[in-house]
Formats: C-alpha cells, sequence, structure tokens
C-alpha cells in the first residue's frame, strides 16, 4: 500500500465516495479498483476543476504503478489524473 495525497474537486471526491459505497468497498479499494480495472483516460495536461477538496488515500502497490505510469505518459500531476479517472460514470 502507498499513500497518495490529492487534491480534487468536491464533484470528483462525491463521485468516489458514491462508487464506494455502491460497491461496499472503502474509498482506498474503490480508487485502487478504478485505476487498476479501468483504462486511464484522457487526461489533459491542466485540469478545469478546482481541486479543494484534500483527499489521502492507501491505494494498492499496483494502482500507485498504474498511477505513476499515466502521470508520467500525460505530463501531469497525480490530482489531475485521478480527477480524469473519477470524471467518468462508473455504474
Amino acid at each position: 500500500m502507498a499513500t497518495v495525497m490529492l487534491r480534487v474537486s468536491s464533484t470528483a471526491s462525491r463521485s468516489l465516495l458514491t462508487l464506494a459505497k455502491r460497491v461496499g468497498m472503502t474509498r482506498n479499494d474503490a480508487l485502487s479498483w478504478i485505476l487498476v480495472e479501468t483504462a486511464p483516460p484522457h487526461v489533459p495536461k491542466r485540469g478545469n476543476a478546482t481541486r479543494s477538496e484534500p483527499l489521502t488515500l492507501d491505494i494498492s502497490d499496483q494502482a500507485t504503478e498504474i498511477l505513476g505510469r499515466v502521470v508520467t505518459a500525460s505530463e501531469s500531476s497525480s490530482s489531475i489524473v485521478v480527477e480524469a479517472y473519477l470524471g467518468r460514470e462508473y455504474r
């Protein structure tokens, strides 16, 4: 497990919480699942959202590795990458 410190929009924070509740996971596990099990989204160089919600989550090592790869490939921050992942609708 690795700890990631992020700043996301309130919409993204609510999306993560809603998904976690819907599938019976913690927010940590829900974010790890999103990173590992879904394809990387299109990540803008700069995010448009106001990232005002601080999040500190413990995600799996595999999720941490994937997050690092997407951050490097998109030349963006972890917060922007996670925001892009959470911008999708998960049902």
